[in-house]
């Protein structure tokens, strides 16, 4: 009987500290999600910055250029249209803004960001809610090939 208690005590002490080191491996890799998404952000943010400062030289060359040649006006006048589009644009991920959201979360089920993006996701990006699930999803279209080596590369990313 005291052998019996003797090697349960020891296993629990040893699941004890198998447990004790999966906790802090989750915890380091909260903190290096965190720090990718805190990256992601500043990214977002000196993209978003550059943008805007093309935008604004590009308007003032566009006015200034009134009295010069049409065909220069017209291209830079639909480079100002590409770039405003590319500014509003909503179809996109709302952490890079670069790629289109293909990533569901559950169980909330918004779908605002991609599927890298979601993946250093702890909360939606939407609600807050706590992200149980992560479906990756992608549109079908029937004249177009479906990008599966990039998918398969997003995913094992």
């Amino acid at each position: 009987m005291s052998n019996k208690t003797t090697d349960l005590e020891r296993d629990k002490i040893f699941y004890q500290e198998r447990l004790a080191a999966a906790e802090e491996d989750v915890k380091n890799q909260k903190k290096a999600h965190s720090h990718k998404v805190s990256i992601l952000n500043d990214r977002n943010d000196i993209l978003r910055k550059r943008l805007a400062d093309k935008f604004e030289r590009l308007s003032k060359v566009v006015v200034a250029s009134k009295d010069a040649d049409n065909s220069i006006v017209e291209i830079l006048k639909s480079a100002t249209k590409e770039m405003e589009e590319m500014w509003f644009q909503k179809d996109n991920c709302i952490i890079c803004t670069l790629e289109k959201p293909n990533c569901v979360v559950i169980p909330c089920r918004h779908q605002i960001t991609c599927f890298k993006c979601t993946s250093l996701l702890e909360k939606c990006s939407y609600c807050r809610g706590p992200i149980e699930q992560k479906i990756l999803t992608y549109i079908a279209l029937m004249n177009q090939p479906i990008e599966v080596m990039r998918i398969k590369d997003m995913i094992t990313t």
